[in-house]
């Protein structure tokens, strides 16, 4: 880094020593340095004066300047610069290796007129420059951090550590600024936020711990009621099998009846086909048949009476 500070330097001191040579090789009045700020035309004896002094006073122009430089590079200002001056008597100065190294080229380089006089010269304090940014986007990135973290319920801040830490992390990245007080900070608000979380889930563990009791009475209380209801149930069906079992023997019973009352209709049932298949006899038979009888009759009474052997 030491060394690209020292080439800007040496840049800007060719620059310099070009543009000055160029006044030199010109009048005053005609130069495009004096049209271009407008200034009043000077004549030769003014002229010869302002470059009598410029000779004089150039090389300690060109050295405050370069001292100049040096300390808008490095960030420092008047204050600091003379804390440094007093402080260099005590201890080293941090920046006197390049100061020295700054003034030996501006010392070696040959002497040049100075600016002319009444210009200011604007130099890019390109580090100012980077550390206002820096600190902008810091505030930025703050801003946004402390908003997500206000609309973030308070149930749910432990849940964002991991995202925090990402934008810390990206903050620290700036080391030239010192956030370790609102690590602190933050550190103590996720400190804070474990230990709600520890009680919470203490507390919610305790109401599960009674609601569970509370539903384990109640589920007991009902199993007692539908073993009583299976006890119920399982001695009607006991009945309705006994029933079962003595319907089953009746039934039986009822059967075998059934069917010998059916033999009998049956039986019936054909003497009556068979009377109806009988043809119906005459008078004449019928006596003949009854005179037959009787006949019969009385020739049995006739085998009973006789006695042969008496």
């Amino acid at each position: 880094m030491d060394k690209d500070h020292d080439v800007q330097i040496v840049e800007i001191t060719k620059s310099l020593e070009a543009n000055k040579r160029k006044s030199a090789s010109h009048p005053v009045e005609e130069s495009s340095t004096d049209h271009h700020w407008k200034r009043p035309k000077r004549d030769s004896k003014t002229f010869k004066q302002t470059e009598t002094d410029g000779d004089e006073t150039g090389s300690n122009q060109t050295q405050a300047f370069a001292k100049k430089l040096e300390m808008e590079i490095f960030g420092i200002d008047d204050d600091e610069e003379s804390q440094d001056s007093h402080a260099s008597s005590t201890k080293p100065n941090s920046y006197t290796p390049v100061a020295v190294k700054v003034s030996k080229e501006v010392v070696d380089s040959p002497k040049i007129k100075g600016p002319p006089q009444g210009i200011d010269v604007s130099i890019f304090e390109g580090k100012k420059l980077v550390l206002d940014t820096q600190k902008k986007l810091l505030q930025m990135l703050w801003d946004n951090l402390c908003r997500k973290i206000s609309s973030t319920p308070l149930d749910s801040i432990s849940s964002i550590h991991d995202e925090v830490q990402v934008v810390l992390a990206s903050m620290r990245s700036f080391d030239k600024f010192d956030i370790s007080h609102l690590e602190e900070k933050l550190k103590m608000l996720f400190d804070r936020a474990a230990v709600y979380d520890t009680a919470r889930s203490a507390s919610l563990n305790k109401v599960s711990k009674e609601i569970l009791a509370r539903q384990m009475k109640e589920a007991k209380d009902r199993l007692h009621e539908a073993r009583i209801k299976e006890g119920k149930e399982k001695e009607k069906l006991n009945n309705l099998e006994e029933r079962k079992r003595n319907l089953l023997v009746l039934l039986d019973q009822q059967q075998q009846i059934l069917q010998s009352v059916q033999v009998v209709v049956h039986e019936i049932e054909e003497e009556i086909i068979a009377l109806e298949n009988t043809s119906s006899l005459s008078d004449e038979v019928a006596e003949n048949l009854s005179t037959t009888m009787k006949q019969v009759e009385v020739a049995k009474e006739e085998l009973e009476n006789l006695k042969p052997f008496v």
